[in-house]
């Protein structure tokens, strides 16, 4: 965080409210942020960047249960995570527990990203 940043949210005189909500305001622009690149990036290599994204390995229990990082659990199954669980992971995630930022795929079962989203607040 910025020390503009963490001026603001350290300072002892401003309500919690206020606080809140810059945070809020803050993780939505790097959401934002985020998207943007990912889009540019989608855009530019579709093919490769939807491989990429639909690599996914096993992980451990203690990587499933971590608080941000998206990782996918069926049941029956291993736990697996993918380069966007860890990076929807950094922007933490709303009061619904759902990540900031979602990628939209194709419905024909190819994986093919259609786009990086930032997702509705509850």
């Amino acid at each position: 965080m910025s020390s503009f940043a963490e001026e603001i949210m350290s300072a002892k005189n401003w309500p919690q409210h206020i606080k809140d909500e810059f945070e809020r305001q803050f993780k939505n622009l790097l959401a934002e942020g985020f998207t943007v690149v990912l889009n540019r990036a989608l855009d530019s290599d579709p093919d490769a960047i939807s491989e990429l994204f639909s690599y996914r390995v096993e992980c451990n229990d203690a990587l499933a249960d971590d608080p941000t990082i998206q990782v996918r659990a069926r049941d029956g199954e291993h736990p697996t995570i993918g380069a966007f669980g860890v990076i929807a992971g950094l922007l933490g995630v709303r009061d619904n527990g759902f990540s900031l930022i979602a990628m939209e795929v194709e419905d024909d079962g190819s994986n093919r990203i259609r786009r990086f989203i930032v997702t509705e607040e509850p």
